[in-house]
């Protein structure tokens, strides 16, 4: 019997008379009301209003690292309190007992853990707070099932009285109680058409399995790619097989004998059975695989001589003129000219799209350098076609396609992992796109999309400015910055922006709280006498945590920046090493912040969506955002346009016009 195996038997059998209140377990780990014979006593559970009127629950605690012997079910625990406004309380219904329980027993993660854990309760208190060394008792368990008891003041889309499923992070108090305090980010409500029981099976596993695999582009990644999944049969396994066919991938897994006929229901490529003599055989001749999930626990890289390098096939049937960079290294712009290459082939829920204006952003221009290329050559090759967002008008739809018509004007953004925007005729997917404001014309339309998104995706927030949300933005004159002053001002934050001497006049033009010359002898004392900020967006491209300083301490202000390290980390160390250093410089700058103010680092990232695109739309055409525009250039002017972007100081974006003769081309 496995140590997770002994675990759900010990906790059910001493819960058999919570009422299911704490959950069922099966085959899938969840805990169920055994009513077998156990050597433990059996305490007479009370109800949850009976101890909601004494202010304790029951809880599984471990007081001290070891095996199985060290759990025990306490009827003293605090019901939790709402501490942050995006919280909610939840009463237990079901719970399940995941691999990290069990391994968590052994004292696995515990200096990491037990650390946030202290950083957080210490944030939570004072600073003044003394902080106990022991990080006991620790309430076990990671996901569930039960209904809203309270919802914090900042919570919209849960109310008392839902019934929800969701999942708690490690270093919080565990799910294995009556009550649990959870964000209300990582709580929805529970699919009807999920029995609660089985819903507690999904959250912690599915997260596991959708953090590995999703990405933002993933509708276009995973369709037809071969994934071998190890372990299929386990609990990230069984949902990782059952995410990957839903995304379209083609899916071998491995498992026991007497799983095999569960897997195959699932309508998997193949299912391959591991006490099989023909295994390691048969693994290599399904392959070769474009990724391997390790889902089974195995140590080390196995069935790694199975994986195929990646390959990228164009098409080149019909003329189009893009701009392309053969080489990364060298002065960027001696590297840029116009080739003619293929259209590609329309795909389900693709658009193909006659371009007629785009913008120079400053990721096109490190692009140039090679900065990414370690993770992005995973999907595309050389040649590769710079630009990021694009106007344009609508030639065909693909399959699918619902949400633009043949004709219409819109605007979007294309991904990093696929090939840009700089050509005559491009291929989008629907959702990274929308209808272009009616009030903008295609150059004005063209500054917004890329840096309108970066500023969106980074910043919004329901509940920002609902307080008059003080904002510092440094660079507030660049192609981001001067949609990010716009957008947060409009959504009601009081706005104190950085710029050059020659830039004040046109940021106060726009209204802002207060514009400061970083040229200026005062600089610095200006911006601390405007302070303490809310939120710090650094959007100057500056290394570190400028002014982080000024942040509003013990108020869980945030610093959000777009400098992250986690391109050059990856081009520096290789994949996995420079995840990894950039996973540490994450989490130190967090704890270094959280302890001495307590305040939090995000790194911000530009995901390409619709909801972001018809943000920016509705902000375009109640006149909430000008775009702001350097210089404008044509598509055969495109080197001259990237020495511009090099100079620097830029007042708003570059913009490139296409030429008149290739708009006439059809």
């Amino acid at each position: 019997m496995t140590t997770t195996s002994r675990y759900s038997q010990t906790m059910a059998s001493v819960l058999a008379r919570s009422g299911g209140r704490l959950g069922n377990p099966t085959n899938w780990n969840v805990l169920t009301k055994h009513r077998n014979s156990s050597t433990q006593a059996e305490p007479d559970l009370q109800s949850p209003k009976q101890q909601s009127c004494r202010n304790k629950m029951h809880a599984w605690q471990i007081h001290g690292f070891g095996g199985i012997d060290q759990l025990n079910l306490t009827d003293s625990e605090r019901i939790p309190k709402l501490l942050r406004p995006n919280e909610v309380i939840v009463q237990m219904k079901f719970t399940s007992v995941n691999p990290i329980d069990t391994a968590m027993i052994g004292g696995y993660g515990s200096a990491l853990l037990g650390f946030v854990r202290q950083a957080e309760e210490f944030v939570l208190k004072n600073a003044e707070s003394e902080i106990s060394s022991l990080e006991f008792p620790i309430t076990l368990g990671r996901d569930f099932v039960g209904e809203i008891v309270e919802c914090g003041t900042q919570v919209r889309h849960l109310q008392i009285g839902d019934v929800v499923c969701g999942a708690v992070p490690p270093f919080n108090k565990g799910t294995h109680s009556q009550y649990v305090a959870a964000c209300a980010n990582y709580v929805v409500k529970k699919p009807d058409s999920v029995e609660d029981w089985v819903a507690a099976c999904i959250p912690y596993a599915g997260l596991t399995a959708w953090s590995a695999l999703w990405a933002p582009f993933a509708a276009q990644v995973w369709p037809q790619t071969k994934v071998l999944v190890l372990g299929g049969s386990g609990g990230v396994g069984s949902i990782a097989v059952q995410m990957l066919r839903a995304w379209g991938s083609r899916v071998v897994s491995t498992c026991k004998t007497d799983a095999v006929p569960t897997l195959e229901s699932f309508g998997l490529e193949a299912v391959l059975d591991y006490t099989s003599p023909d295994f390691a055989r048969d693994v290599k001749l399904c392959g070769p695989y474009d990724v391997i999930l390790n889902a089974a626990g195995l140590p080390g890289t196995p069935h790694m001589d199975s994986i195929k390098e990646w390959k990228l096939a164009r098409d080149k049937d019909s003329d189009s003129s893009a701009l392309l960079p053969p080489l990364c290294s060298g002065a960027p712009t001696m590297f840029l000219h116009v080739e003619d290459v293929g259209t590609p082939a329309l795909g389900l829920n693709e658009v193909l799209i006659k371009t007629v204006a785009h913008s120079i952003n400053p990721i096109d221009e490190k692009m140039l350098g090679g900065y990414g290329n370690s993770i992005l050559s995973k999907f595309r090759s050389f040649p590769i076609i710079l630009g990021r967002d694009f106007v344009g008008e609508v030639l065909k739809n693909g399959n699918g396609v619902s949400k633009v018509n043949v004709g219409d004007k819109v605007w979007g953004v294309v991904p990093s992992n696929k090939q840009g925007a700089f050509s005559t005729y491009i291929i989008v997917h629907q959702d990274q796109m929308t209808k272009k404001p009616e009030v903008l014309d295609a150059i004005e339309a063209a500054c917004l999309p890329f840096a309108g998104l970066t500023a969106w995706s980074v910043l919004w927030s329901p509940s920002l400015g609902r307080n008059k949300s003080k904002v510092l933005v440094l660079g507030g004159s660049g192609g981001v910055g001067s949609i990010a002053v716009q957008m947060l001002q409009a959504w009601g934050c009081r706005v104190v922006t950085t710029c050059s001497t020659d830039a004040v006049t046109q940021l106060n033009c726009l209204g802002l709280h207060k514009v400061i010359d970083y040229k200026s002898n005062e600089y610095e004392q200006k911006v601390i006498t405007n302070g303490p900020y809310d939120l710090i967006f650094n959007s100057a491209g500056i290394e570190g945590l400028p002014h982080e300083e000024c942040l509003k301490k013990w108020s869980l202000a945030k610093y959000v920046t777009i400098t992250h390290p986690i391109m050059k980390n990856a081009d520096r160390f290789g994949l996995v090493l420079g995840m990894l250093k950039s996973l540490i410089e994450f989490v130190s700058a967090n704890v270094y912040t959280l302890i001495t103010k307590g305040a939090i680092v995000k790194w911000g990232m530009v995901t390409p969506s619709k909801e972001g695109m018809d943000a920016l739309t509705l902000l375009a055409n109640d006149g909430k955002i000008q775009p702001q525009i350097h210089k404008v250039f044509k598509f055969s002017e495109i080197p001259s346009a990237f020495n511009c972007q090099q100079e620097g100081h830029l007042r708003g974006k570059i913009v490139i016009q296409m030429d008149e003769d290739l708009l006439k081309t059809e």
